[in-house]
């Protein structure tokens, strides 16, 4: 039986590994002596266990995000012993169209399950270095070409020495063999490790297992650890190997695509040999993916409503044009794309002549489809406290923990670059002087390390503190702030302690916003401005009130309930229990005993179910008090609203695409009115019939501005007329323009 033969291919392309324009990585140094060697064989105080499930806190550090396995790479090769379903199917097609593979037997098996014998791994290896460029030689290395079967740990082993080849100082990640045989990354460790490798195996073969886990190489065995004595399948070895190809330039030939980080799109462009083609003009276009079928192509295949991704040449929309972006030296272009949260977003991708023009229907282009954003590149970060909700103190001896966590568009959480991110921390105490102020203690306390930083007793005016720290892999960096009253006297003067977070050295992200504690800032404001600490000693007290109703937009059908939720709570956020609270309202509504004032519960809660007796629309004004203290109140808005006429019109004040629902005012006089519409009614878009999706996609999009604070909730950006064709049937027309 001839499995994969032996012969060598002809070398294709060299490869190197290079970092995009612009990126920067600073090199950390692990030297290591003979007397650290033992330390190395330990596991690192920061490291932490790789399992399986929710309760994996380790996280791969270096994953591209990329493959070489998309597009044509991804089609089936025809080896019946491979189902449909196996776990490596896309990885062991992917080995077969690269050539690293010609099957076993007549070439229409692959044997999966087969133990991978040391001829067949050197082979693999051999192709695969001459594929991506490298020299075989310094990949297979010593290996038992003999083996009747290699261990998934030699694997592991092999593939890591061709990670090793393939990149260099100019690549992030670098990977390197440093002293005692270790394999590095970045001339660092791995961090993280499969407990059953960092048991059993030296030194060498565990860095290697663990360099594998955090370029997202392996993610070891679905029911946890490596199993790195286990003799490795033909699978396996396809799985890894083309694992390891994600670090390369290698990708299918012609026009690939594929998400970035973010919202980004990758487009590549390869020659026969898989080499990179430099200068190709790439045409890109997407749409909702919920309106592929009436808006993507038109029906001679030819464009039809589409949108040009962030970088692409609108003015030549599905025609190749001079103007569009090109293919740079790694043979690629890099886009963004906004993907719609309601379904995703179709990309397609093509190359050709100038003035070449789609047609097909999408025949021939390639396309990814996209329905999430992905991880989120770092811009910024944000800085944040726990205090709670309508808290203006803290008790002494409590702690409060601030958080620094990387953000990125829509201000959405990032994780951490390549490169890291560090901070600087300034705290201070402020307090009166004078003889009479007793001892303050302040902690700063790293959490991410579960270490104390910084630790001080002394009188607020011995001046401030300075500490740096690194965000860790989900771009967070947190630290809790105590202050002690070392002078267990009662009623000291209270403690203010501020802080000030800044970029750290070489962080060239925009500076976070709440960076500076301000001391009389409401709960409510926004991130710029945080409320600071301030620690005392005082007794309880009524601080704040807040009222919520179970219902915003209601019916005004004559006797309709609604609930308020009154929630009191002290100057340190707690729970005032046994207070008692009123509900009072701008409008005749009826509450159960309105003369006798409701207590709040253990959880500082009362709830009060009222009813609105009236069929007239109105705006209510709900007024939440505590009894004895009048002055501590809050208030909310509820909108009782009128049945819609037969027709009619006003401006959409609030969209809930969610329910098919709009609320719309018609004026002083008649209030507003709810409209709810499905897909059997007739609706028009600027004048224009639509379908369901394209009425809801204008919507969408308004709820989304509202909800990223590019549009203010309550001024109407759409007018509606409304007309009912048929009381039996429902059937609504409804029109929706663009307000004036």
């Amino acid at each position: 039986m001839i499995i994969d033969g032996v012969r060598i291919l002809s070398c294709r392309r060299r490869f190197s590994v290079r970092r995009r324009p612009g990126a920067s990585r600073a090199l950390v140094t692990a030297a290591v002596t003979a007397a650290a060697a033992a330390s190395l064989l330990a596991p690192a105080a920061t490291a932490e266990e790789i399992k399986p499930g929710n309760d994996n806190k380790a996280e791969p550090s270096y994953v591209t995000g990329q493959s070489a396995c998309v597009g044509d790479a991804a089609n089936d090769q025809g080896f019946v012993d491979v189902p449909a379903d196996h776990p490596f199917k896309v990885a062991i097609n992917c080995f077969a169209y690269y050539g690293i593979t010609s099957g076993t037997g007549d070439g229409t098996t692959f044997s999966p399950d087969a133990a991978v014998t040391g001829a067949q791994m050197a082979t693999f290896m051999q192709r695969t270095a001459q594929l991506v460029g490298v020299d075989p030689d310094d990949v297979i290395g010593p290996f038992d070409t003999a083996a009747a079967s290699v261990t998934r740990a030699e694997a592991a082993v092999v593939v890591s020495r061709l990670l090793v080849a393939l990149t260099d100082e100019d690549s992030d990640p670098n990977l390197e063999i440093g002293d005692f045989g270790a394999v590095t990354i970045n001339e660092k460790l791995p961090e993280d490790f499969f407990r059953d490798s960092r048991d059993t195996q030296p030194l060498p073969i565990d860095s290697a297992v663990s360099a594998l886990y955090e370029l997202g190489v392996t993610e070891g065995r679905p029911e946890g650890g490596f199993a790195p004595e286990e003799a490795a399948t033909r699978a396996d070895a396809a799985a890894l190997i083309t694992g390891a190809l994600t670090h390369s330039r290698v990708r299918p030939e012609g026009v690939s695509i594929q998400q970035g980080m973010g919202e980004e799109i990758v487009i590549s462009v390869r020659d026969s040999d898989f080499a990179p083609v430099e200068g190709a003009p790439i045409d890109a276009f997407s749409v909702s993916t919920r309106l592929l079928s009436t808006t993507a192509f038109k029906s001679d295949g030819t464009c039809g409503t589409v949108r040009v991704p962030t970088g692409g040449d609108a003015g030549s929309r599905c025609r190749i044009s001079a103007v569009d972006p090109v293919t740079n030296f790694d043979g690629e272009v890099v886009l963004q794309v906004d993907i719609d949260e309601r379904g995703g977003t179709t990309v397609w991708a093509w190359t050709g002549e100038e003035d070449d023009r789609v047609t097909g229907g999408g025949a021939g282009l390639a396309r990814v489809d996209l329905t999430d954003v992905g991880p989120v590149v770092a811009e910024g970060a944000k800085v944040t406290n726990d205090l709670p909700s309508g808290a203006s103190m803290v008790r002494f001896g409590d702690t409060v923990t601030v958080t620094v966590q990387l953000t990125g568009a829509g201000n959405k959480d990032a994780l951490r670059p390549r490169d890291g991110a560090s901070y600087r921390v300034t705290i201070n105490a402020e307090a009166p002087t004078g003889p009479s102020v007793p001892p303050i203690g302040y902690i700063l306390r790293d959490d991410s390390t579960d270490t104390v930083r910084f630790t001080s007793s002394g009188h607020p005016t011995d001046g401030p503190t300075h500490w740096s720290g690194e965000v860790d892999s989900t771009g967070k960096l947190t630290f809790t702030i105590t202050a002690l009253d070392l002078g267990f006297e009662v009623d000291n003067p209270d403690v203010r302690i501020t802080y000030r977070v800044e970029n750290g050295t070489d962080n060239t992200l925009d500076p976070p916003t709440g960076a500076t504690c301000t001391p009389d800032v409401d709960a409510e404001d926004s991130l710029r401005m945080t409320r600071c600490p301030v620690f005392s000693d005082d007794e309880s007290r009524p601080g704040k009130v807040e009222v919520k109703t179970s219902g915003t937009y209601l019916s005004a059908s004559g006797a309709t309930p609604n609930t308020a939720m009154i929630t009191a709570t002290d100057q340190y956020g707690g729970p005032l229990k046994a207070e008692a609270v009123t509900l009072t309202s701008t409008l005749e509504i009826k509450i159960p005993n309105p003369t006798t004032p409701t207590l709040t519960g253990r959880n500082g809660q009362a709830r009060i179910t009222y009813r609105y007796e009236s069929r007239a629309p109105a705006t209510e004004t709900l007024t939440a008090r505590l009894t004895d203290y009048p002055d501590v109140e809050d208030t909310t808005t509820v909108y009782w609203l009128a049945e819609p006429g037969s027709s009619g019109s006003g401006e959409v004040r609030l969209s809930l695409v969610d329910e098919n629902i709009l609320i719309v005012y018609t004026g002083p006089d008649s209030g507003p009115v709810q409209i709810s519409y499905d897909a059997r009614d007739y609706l028009y878009w600027g004048g224009s019939p639509v379908t369901l999706a394209i009425f809801q996609d204008q919507l969408a999009q308004w709820e989304k501005d509202i909800a990223d604070g590019d549009a203010v909730e309550g001024e109407a950006r759409f007018e509606l007329e409304w007309k009912y064709l048929g009381s039996a049937s429902g059937i609504t027309e409804l029109k929706l323009t663009r307000a004036s």
